[in-house]
């Protein structure tokens, strides 16, 4: 494993470092991550090597697509909204308030 370019560290020297990691490459998270394979930030390093899973899972049906997740990562489009729907949004949540579980499990929060 690579050792990766970031610091895991909540202090201000840290967020200084990473910040200019981020910059020296464009801000393409992306980017840093390939570059760093394998470390522990690569896609999929959280889960098994794909090798390891497939002669369990190659006879499902959508083996080679989580293959290609567990390989490459996953993306979810999300589109755009106005701000006009972004206010409308904060505004709805903001008057509907906690979640009725936050209420009855209040002592525990």
């Amino acid at each position: 494993m690579n050792p990766p370019l970031f610091l895991f560290q909540l202090s201000p020297a840290a967020a200084g470092y990473n910040a200019k990691v981020l910059a020296d490459h464009g801000f393409n998270l992306d980017q840093i991550i390939t570059k760093q394979h394998p470390s522990q930030i690569s896609y999929g390093s959280e889960f098994r090597d794909p090798a390891l899973l497939e002669e369990l899972l190659d006879q499902h049906p959508f083996w080679s697509h989580l293959c290609n997740i567990l390989s490459n990562g996953a993306s979810f489009p999300l589109n755009d909204i106005s701000p006009e729907d972004r206010e409308n949004d904060l505004i709805f949540h903001a008057n509907r308030g906690n979640h009725q579980s936050a209420i009855k499990n209040n002592n525990v929060l």
